[in-house]
């Protein structure tokens, strides 16, 4: 069972108080998760709640998780056992969770959505992919789409490892490629206004989400709309700290281990 001595292994100094974090799409399990910057990461603050906004896990992947995955897999249990609350709503690479309902596992709660009220705002927590059946994107488009990406970024990595051992920089365009397409931001696009209009037409004045790997916090009208983004290219969280979101955004696994803080990106 972990302890609150898990939480300080691998920490120096002082760590950056974060009242509420959000992390999404990890796909721990997956060749292409960031364990190692995410970890990095973590060692660099120290949450007072912890909401896992789905894809943490990568079932599709299979069940081979390295050791730095594991050690994100302790870390989440270690804040549960130190008494941070830790809410795990599943997404679509572990919707096999939903099954399960509403229940608790190694004093985490996994539930498929829940709500805070976050500086006078009701706001409505889910990953996401719930959602996209009232996009324009039909469903199996989303899912290729979602296999094609996976699949290019299994190759990106496959090809950085070569890189690696060529003492080449990695590279990093998959996402960035993706989104020139217009078919990929017009989904973005679509995804994000579907989610704000189901949270207003539900009571909410904000909507956090995951799922489409593309982190922002975007005011409008209708409500505030949050993305977490993810852990395998972008590499960025939402933290609340009281009054204000804001996204984390590490940048590289050299510069993660070596920065005492994240960069702070612009919403």
């Amino acid at each position: 069972m972990p302890t609150t001595a898990d939480l300080d292994q691998h920490t120096g100094g002082g760590r950056r108080q974060v009242p509420l974090l959000v992390l999404s799409d990890i796909h721990l399990g997956s060749i292409s998760c960031r364990a190692a910057e995410l970890l990095a990461y973590l060692d660099s603050i120290e949450p007072a709640e912890v909401i896992l906004n789905g894809d943490i896990l990568d079932l599709w992947a299979g069940v081979r998780y390295p050791e730095s995955h594991q050690r994100v897999l302790r870390r989440l249990a270690a804040y549960a056992a130190a008494g941070i609350p830790v809410t795990y709503l599943p997404g679509n690479h572990d919707e096999a969770l939903r099954l399960f309902g509403t229940c608790a596992f190694a004093g985490i709660t996994i539930v498929n959505e829940t709500e805070r009220v976050l500086a006078g705002r009701r706001t409505l927590f889910l990953h996401g992919d719930q959602l996209e059946t009232a996009c324009a994107t039909p469903r199996w488009m989303a899912w290729i789409a979602t296999g094609i990406y996976d699949g290019a970024m299994a190759v990106q990595d496959h090809l950085n490892r070569l890189r690696a051992w060529c003492g080449v920089a990695p590279l990093g365009v998959v996402q960035k490629t993706a989104r020139c397409l217009p078919m990929a931001r017009g989904h973005v696009q679509d995804f994000e206004h579907t989610c704000r209009v189901v949270a207003r037409e539900r009571g909410y004045q904000a909507v956090v989400v995951g799922h489409i790997h593309c982190a922002k916090v975007l005011e409008h009208d209708d409500a505030l709309y949050l993305n977490s983004g993810d852990w395998v290219e972008s590499m960025t969280a939402l933290e609340f700290d009281g009054r204000r979101w804001r996204i984390a955004a590490w940048s590289g696994a050299a510069e993660a281990l070596a920065m005492p803080e994240p960069v702070f990106a612009t919403p």
